[in-house]
């Protein structure tokens, strides 16, 4: 695993892997697919983006991923023009610049592993 510093809107390093940890939420979905589609060039075949994001749920409750979703969703607007994101949204980015599956894992509370796989 190695640290890169950059601007990601402009290029990355080739890499097998990459991961985005807390990075998507703070965008619109246009500066995403900025970010995804050269999250996409930089990989081969079989490489795959690995990102860490609050996903909100199919059916908001008042459980505490609902909850924390939903106010997570309200600070991204406000402060930075960005958003949480449904399922279907991170599935639609994804595939808008090529990446051929979009998997996820829950970890805890509504935080997830989604995996960009480029075939």
């Amino acid at each position: 695993v190695e640290h890169v510093s950059g601007n990601m809107f402009e290029s990355l390093p080739r890499a097998k892997a990459i991961l985005l940890k807390w990075i998507l939420h703070n965008w619109d979905d246009e500066h995403c697919k900025k970010l995804l589609k050269n999250c996409w060039e930089a990989l081969p075949i079989h490489g795959k983006v690995i990102a860490l994001e609050i996903l909100i749920p199919q059916v908001l409750g008042n459980d505490f991923a609902s909850v924390n979703a939903i106010i997570d969703d309200f600070y991204m607007m406000l402060l930075h023009g960005g958003k949480v994101r449904t399922l279907a949204e991170f599935e639609g980015l994804g595939k808008a610049v090529g990446f051929a599956e979009i998997k996820t894992f829950p970890i805890c509370k509504g935080i997830n592993v989604i995996e960009f796989l480029k075939y």
